[in-house]
């Protein structure tokens, strides 16, 4: 898991209070200057949300799957305009490839993210910049 609750208590399911209890990370919480109980009101498409810090949770952001800053128990969002999250994991290219074709096939207003492509194009982004600074280095030392 990628979440664990570090301080409050954890609301699956609105109960009809005023206040909406919600669960925040805790970097979201440090940058916020944010604490349990502390009250925060979100926009929601015009529609004022007001809410409750009712956990901090700590989240490991460097595993692959869907990690969220804020969370709103259930009973709150759903008539909120939304957009779905699905990752998957294949063999290796030509799996990927088939896979993306046959959904955007079936469901033709998909957007696909191929994860592997941008940490190819991250790693050689960044392979570039070591490059230069070894040049750079170098070109000092020998000046």
């Amino acid at each position: 898991n990628s979440e664990v609750l570090t301080s409050g208590e954890w609301t699956s399911e609105v109960d009809g209070t005023n206040l909406i209890p919600i669960s925040i990370s805790d970097n979201f919480a440090e940058d916020a200057v944010v604490e349990v109980g502390d009250r925060l009101s979100f926009n929601v498409q015009g529609v004022i949300m007001n809410t409750e810090v009712g956990s901090i949770r700590t989240v490991d952001w460097s595993q692959m799957q869907p990690n969220f800053s804020i969370v709103f128990p259930k009973g709150v969002l759903e008539s909120a305009p939304q957009f779905r999250v699905m990752t998957t994991k294949v063999e290796n290219e030509e799996a990927s490839a088939a896979l993306q074709q046959q959904l955007v096939r079936s469901f033709p207003n998909i957007s696909i993210i191929d994860l592997r492509q941008v940490l190819t194009v991250v790693e050689g982004i960044l392979n570039k910049i070591a490059w230069l600074i070894n040049f750079m280095a170098f070109f000092s030392i020998l000046t």
